[in-house]
């Protein structure tokens, strides 16, 4: 009889520990990078719409201005 723990049980614990750690990591990213690509994601819709997205206000600014035309 072997003393020890078998390597099939050994391979799996390393397996496990290593999808933990994974997903750890992978939380990790997407919290930090998750703010970040929404306040881009945000922009971009802001600045497709016509408007200036406002760092200050943090919000997006639609000029409601029309152009003048003269009525003949």
């Amino acid at each position: 009889m072997s003393s020890g723990i078998n390597k099939h049980f050994k391979r799996e614990a390393i397996i496990m520990v290593g999808f933990f750690l994974s997903f750890g990591v992978l939380a990790m990213i997407a919290g930090f990078f998750g703010p970040k690509i929404m306040y881009y994601l945000e922009v971009k819709k802001c600045r497709q719409s016509g408007g200036i997205y406002s760092s200050e206000k943090q919000e997006c600014v639609i000029s409601n201005r029309k152009t003048s035309e003269t009525i003949k």
